[in-house]
């Protein structure tokens, strides 16, 4: 995004979060999360899209309590509708720092248990202090290890990436 743009998007995300009933839910986080990868992903192709298309994702994936609508109809007033997916990665983000949420993605060479989930879990609530959305994904390529990684940080313990150490000192 140029400037301008970026801070259009930025204060029109802060004034609809201030304004919207908005409240944190673990499902909020996901639909919010869905939503701005879509749009991000198909960005380009969505330049053109009408906003009856974004009223029907955004009904879709439940936000009414979000109110983007109220987004959409400004933009689409204002004829920056493909101002839309910036918006809302913007509202996304604020959203997250409002509500002290972090998300992140723990990968595995092997499926998790309950119990290592949790454990993973409480050790990112307390390094962030935040409450904690993720997603479980398996990794081979990790061999016999564990990848954490978000917005704010990255750490991993596996083999693998003990053989990368070792690759570089050579």
């Amino acid at each position: 995004m140029n400037g301008s743009r970026d801070t259009f998007s930025r204060n029109c995300a802060r004034a609809l979060l201030n304004y919207s009933a908005c409240a944190y839910n673990p499902a909020t986080v996901i639909a919010l999360d869905v939503i701005t990868y879509t749009l991000h992903t198909y960005k380009n192709r969505l330049a053109s899209t009408p906003a009856k298309t974004y009223r029907n994702l955004l009904a879709t994936l439940e936000l009414g309590d979000c109110r983007l609508d109220l987004l959409i109809n400004l933009l689409d007033n204002m004829g920056l509708l493909k101002l839309f997916p910036d918006c809302v990665s913007c509202f996304y983000e604020l959203y997250k720092t409002h509500h002290g949420v972090a998300t992140c993605s723990i990968r595995s060479s092997h499926i998790l248990s309950h119990t290592q989930k949790t454990v993973f879990y409480n050790f990112l609530h307390r390094a962030t202090e935040k409450k904690i959305i993720y997603t479980c994904a398996t990794n081979k390529g990790l061999i016999a290890g564990v990848r954490i990684d978000s917005e704010i940080f990255l750490w991993e313990q596996s083999i693998a990436r003990q053989l990368r150490a070792i690759a570089q000192l050579q």
